[in-house]
């Protein structure tokens, strides 16, 4: 949102303030009526015992229509969140006919958007209809900022991007994160509506497979636990398990999920759809860590709830966890049987559900020599995997943007919502002097804002163009990857498709990484060690590889810049080692600084000329990184910066190989991750 959008909302929401000084008494509820309203919502949020019998008695005071029916909606929010969540439909129902007969006013509306936003969740539970989702969640995202209740958009603009996580759209998504997260800070809501908006972002970093930014977020939110309600505590918790299930890290995805099965329980939380979702997660972790005893449990406990309720995905998700069990104890029949059962049913979109189906079928089609589906599944998941690197190139590119116009999207707490009653109404030649002050302020603040933010805006947008360079550079093994794939279809030796599976799988990872701005020591390295030893099959092995890493070094905990290391090691082999005869030799060494980490590779092949050196030659390898550093070392203290030295290693008067050696800041600024 740029900043004429921030200047269209302000005078949107003084408009909408002078408006609603003209409504009736059903205009606004009184500071009483929202202090009640309020503390009730908490209770059935919270699913304390009293709270249906709150709404009733509440009902039975209601002085007038719209009182009553802001507690009977309450009532189907209720169920929404229990065991009975269809019957919400019939609450939100009667509610959304009954408002969509009153005349237009601030409060009509805030109804109506809460009917809806209950309507969507209901869909968005049972996935009915991803598209109907969107709609309605937006048509009460557009009514609640005209009403009485416009500080319950933040939660329909987090459903709204719920919804397009759903639908795989990841760009919006974050878009409507981003502007709940702009709402709460500008209606001065409470901290901990922050906190379930940035659990929001973390899904997303997940679904990017950016586990490092989405296990960031997610601890961050662990830190505020205890603060947030009962109902976001067990999503936190889902999400958090499921987030380290798809980084494969197994027995802390169980530790989490252990974690929930125990706070639902301390909770008393016997029957609602969050324990059975639990169970499947269990199961198909213990599944995961070979404990097949474990995993049929949980499942047949999940079952039987799921096909009650007739959701779809989630009995999907419990026959793939069937079919796992059935792969590892090698009943294949049973495999078949499960596989012929669902022909006739439904297909779900949901791409993490048909990922987790796709992989135990690839082990299932190998196990029985049928190499013909396993390559299909593995085209297939070739292709998502496509897309999903579409969407983390228009992610990051977005989040460029997005960080530069951040500052003007601030209203630095200007949208003052708080007592609404006929007595505004006298003072609407003041409000529209403080829109003129305001619309002028903005207007300064943004012209300010954007000159002094052009600079470092110019500097990122040239990191995603050098960004974009080293991908495009990568143009050759992607078109190879491509050849490959075509290639390994035609294949009917095993031992030569199981060669040429590692061989895709590492150009594979290769673009991968190219997509990440940063990525851990321990990724870099992991790579190059198998990029080392595909180069070293095809040279016969005529290349000594050694790692060095000092013991007071974490790999897994040091972020670099993607392809650093790779882009040195690619350099030796294909320049220090040109025409030479000798015996081959490659190390990389790593030691600890107090305030950084020495990255050290070593050849004994030609030495390095810098007579030679020009940007045609250089340009695959040190230029590259030349010009990657240099963005990234702008406005940087010199302890800050990033260094690289590059020096022949002589023995004698002869040179006898070369060493670059890379200086990597402990605190290095990650303006690309987070």
């Amino acid at each position: 949102m740029g900043g004429g959008k921030f200047l269209h909302l302000v005078l949107f929401v003084i408009i909408a303030y002078l408006f609603s000084c003209k409504t009736d008494n059903n205009g606004y509820r009184s500071e009483e009526e929202r202090t009640t309203l309020r503390n009730i919502t908490d209770s059935i949020e919270q699913m304390a015992p009293n709270a249906l019998r709150l709404c009733d008695s509440m009902m039975t005071q209601a002085k007038d229509s719209f009182t009553f029916y802001d507690y009977f909606l309450l009532k189907g929010k209720h169920y929404l969140i229990s065991e009975s969540n269809d019957t919400s439909l019939h609450f939100s129902a009667k509610t959304k006919a009954f408002a969509e007969k009153q005349p237009e006013s601030p409060r009509r509306n805030g109804l109506l958007a809460k009917s809806l936003a209950i309507e969507a969740a209901t869909d968005y539970v049972f996935r009915r209809n991803n598209e109907n989702t969107i709609k309605t969640n937006y048509n009460a995202y557009l009514l609640a900022m005209r009403s009485d209740i416009i500080d319950f958009s933040p939660e329909i603009a987090a459903n709204l991007a719920d919804a397009y996580t759903m639908a795989n759209n990841l760009p919006e998504a974050a878009k409507w994160y981003r502007r709940a997260l702009f709402l709460v800070d500008s209606l001065q809501l409470p901290e901990r509506k922050n906190i379930s908006l940035y659990m929001g972002l973390a899904q997303i970093y997940t679904n990017l497979e950016d586990f490092t930014s989405a296990e960031y977020f997610y601890k961050q939110t662990d830190k505020h636990f205890d603060r947030i309600k009962l109902n976001m505590q067990l999503y936190f918790l889902n999400n958090f398990g499921n987030m380290y299930y798809y980084k494969k890290d197994y027995p802390k995805a169980l530790e989490v999920f252990k974690r929930m099965e125990n706070h639902l329980h301390a909770n008393k939380c016997n029957n609602i759809i969050d324990v059975y979702l639990c169970r499947i997660n269990l199961a198909d972790v213990y599944l995961n860590l070979d404990s097949t005893e474990a995993a049929l449990k949980y499942i047949n406990d999940a079952e039987d709830f799921f096909i009650k309720k007739n959701i779809l995905p989630a009995i999907h998700y419990v026959n793939t966890i069937k079919i796992g069990t059935a792969i590892k104890e090698k009943r294949y029949d049973e495999v078949e049987r499960i596989m012929n059962k669902e022909k006739h049913e439904r297909k779900i979109k949901e791409q993490n559900l048909i990922n987790i189906r796709d992989r135990y079928l690839t082990e299932y089609y190998k196990a029985t020599d049928n190499y013909k589906k396993a390559y299909e599944i593995f085209s297939k998941a070739t292709a998502a995997s496509d897309s999903a690197m579409h969407n983390k190139m228009g992610m990051r590119a977005s989040e460029i943007m997005q960080k530069f116009t951040e500052d003007t999207l601030k209203l630095n707490h200007a949208i003052e919502i708080s007592k609404k009653d006929a007595d505004l109404y006298k003072t609407s030649t003041t409000l529209w002097l403080m829109a003129f002050v305001v619309l002028l302020l903005s207007t300064c603040l943004g012209a300010s804002v954007v000159y002094t933010k052009n600079k470092k805006a110019t500097a990122q947008i040239k990191m995603l163009n050098l960004k974009m360079e080293n991908i495009r550079q990568r143009i050759t093994p992607h078109f190879v990857f491509n050849i490959l794939n075509a290639e390994i279809g035609k294949q009917n030796n095993e031992q030569k498709t199981d060669g040429l599976y590692k061989l895709s799988r590492l150009i594979r990872a290769n673009l991968d990484l190219s997509c990440r701005m940063y990525i851990t020591l321990s990724e870099e390295l992991d790579f190059v060690q198998r990029f080392v030893e595909l180069k070293n099959s095809m040279l016969d092995n005529k290349i000594k590889f050694s790692m060095n890493i000092d013991s007071n070094v974490e790999p897994d905990k040091i972020m670099i810049p993607s392809m650093f290391i790779q882009l040195l090691v690619e350099n030796s082999i294909k320049h220090g080692f040109k025409n030479t005869i000798k015996e081959k030799r490659l190390d990389i060494n790593i030691s600890g600084r107090p305030r950084g980490t020495i990255i050290a590779v070593t050849d004994n092949g030609t030495g390095f000329d810098i007579r030679n050196f020009n940007n045609k030659t250089g340009k695959n390898g040190l230029d590259i990184i030349r010009k990657t550093i240099m963005i990234i070392n702008q406005d940087k203290r010199e302890n800050a910066r990033i260094k690289m030295n590059i020096q022949n290693v002589k023995n004698g008067n002869e040179i006898s190989g070369c060493t670059v050696e890379l200086y990597i800041p402990q605190k290095i600024k990650l303006t690309n991750i987070i």
